[in-house]
């Protein structure tokens, strides 16, 4: 069976005591931070002051690495929200 990069490029981060996973939803310092997507070491989210509403469809996706976000989510004591589905 020949490889795909669309079944192995992670789903799902594990490094230390923060676990990402794609629409994942962390609360950090009053702003919602929701994982959009993961690929092998680039993570796609959008930073956000509310989980509804006009801020939180229109926020600017950003991308930082997998070690980067799980940094600051650790220091920053991030709080799991909403796991997906």
């Amino acid at each position: 069976m020949p490889w795909k990069p669309e079944e192995t490029v992670g789903k799902i981060k594990k490094l230390g005591s923060v676990t990402l996973a794609e629409d994942q939803v962390w609360q950090v310092n009053g702003a919602y931070a929701h994982i959009v997507t993961i690929g092998k070491r680039l993570v796609h989210y959008k930073m956000a002051n509310s989980l509804m509403g006009r801020a939180a469809k229109v926020a600017p996706v950003r991308v930082g690495t997998c070690e980067a976000v799980q940094e600051y989510l650790r220091v920053n004591k991030g709080v799991l929200v909403k796991s997906p589905n």
